[in-house]
């Protein structure tokens, strides 16, 4: 840290000289404008006038000691990042197996696809700016799908339909795609806090909790495709719910969907009530739960379906506590708002 001295120019202004070679990087000059945040607790930072451009990002991945798996790893990685044009190398050739793991890899990426392919090299580029989503807008999507998959998961029980619980399952690679975009913009605006607005958020205060909630999002998600995947196994085994597990059920179902939407609408706009609520939800449905294996261990004999069943109610108990997480976030927003408190 570099200090510098305050002075006065004219009788109310003061005034701090900035790096030189800072502003020669920047190309910053006499007359010129910089933006000013005030980043919390007593801090300020500068940004130059970048005119809302933001710089080609490449990286270059050596894939000759890299296994499959890693390589894919690497290029999602490189996504995240921001890098908007991966180059994946290797002297002695690609492999088949190379070639198969680049490709499951653009599969997870929006708006990010293969333009150049040959025996040595691949490049993957990415078409999107680093605004073309707001983050507001992507973790609305991203609760919706798990509801939708939640729904389906259930359904597919109550109605014996395991096409439900197979469409349940595939909507979970939609999921992480835009948990991954998501996780893009985010880092992008932390290297480049000029985006942090454009990406829909008030303060880079927001970004370490907006990546939390985005993964307890997307958790939500996969608790969902464990709902399906119990689905599955108790349709397969010839196992349905009588008349009032199907009434618990749904209503387990709605009350997570409630509550699960209220968090998300606490983190937009910073509320305090939702994380109480969540709290609250979380609590019902963990003695719902608990009420429904303790009669069903008095009737039931198979000791398999009764484990599966109770996984698929565990699945929902627990979307019900990453709603606590998400709220809680909100209700710290809520503090900073009032001056209280700032999240961290």
């Amino acid at each position: 840290m570099e200090p510098r001295k305050i002075q006065r120019v004219g009788k109310s202004t003061l005034t701090v000289s900035l790096p030189s070679d800072w502003a020669k990087q920047y190309g910053i000059e006499k007359g010129d404008h910089v933006y000013l945040s005030e980043m919390g607790n007593g801090a300020v930072t500068v940004y130059p006038d970048v005119s809302g451009a933001v710089p080609t990002q490449t990286v270059t991945v050596d894939a000759s000691s890299l296994s499959p798996v890693t390589l894919e790893r690497a290029v999602v990685g490189g996504y995240v990042l921001g890098r908007d044009k991966i180059t994946v190398e290797d002297t002695d050739g690609l492999g088949d197996d190379d070639i198969g793991a680049l490709y499951d890899a653009e599969s997870q990426l929006i708006g990010a696809g293969i333009v150049e392919e040959g025996p040595e090299k691949v490049v993957i580029r990415c078409s999107l700016s680093a605004d073309s989503f707001s983050v507001g807008e992507l973790l609305t999507r991203l609760n919706s799908t798990a509801e939708t998959m939640r729904h389906e998961a259930v359904n597919s029980l109550l109605e014996d339909d395991a096409s439900l619980a197979e469409r349940a399952a595939k909507r979970e690679k939609q999921a992480n795609k835009v948990f991954v975009l998501l996780l893009r913009l985010i880092l992008t605006a932390q290297q480049n806090p000029m985006l942090v607005e454009r990406i829909g958020l008030d303060s880079s205060l927001h970004l370490i909790g907006t990546r939390a909630s985005a993964k307890s999002l997307e958790r939500l998600a996969d608790y969902a495709h464990d709902m399906s995947d119990c689905s599955t196994e108790l349709l397969e085994a010839g196992w349905y719910p009588d008349e009032e597990l199907d009434r618990e059920i749904s209503e387990l179902v709605e009350t997570t969907d409630e509550v699960c939407g209220k968090a998300l609408e606490s983190l937009k706009q910073g509320d305090m009530s939702a994380a109480e609520d969540a709290r609250y939800a979380f609590t019902e449905s963990k003695e719902t739960q608990e009420r429904i294996m303790t009669r069903l261990f008095e009737k039931e004999t198979d000791p398999k379906s009764l484990t599966t069943v109770n996984r698929m109610l565990s699945a929902l108990v627990e979307s019900s506590k990453e709603a606590i997480e998400i709220a809680e976030v909100g209700s710290n927003r809520a503090l900073e708002t009032a001056g209280e408190n700032v999240e961290l």
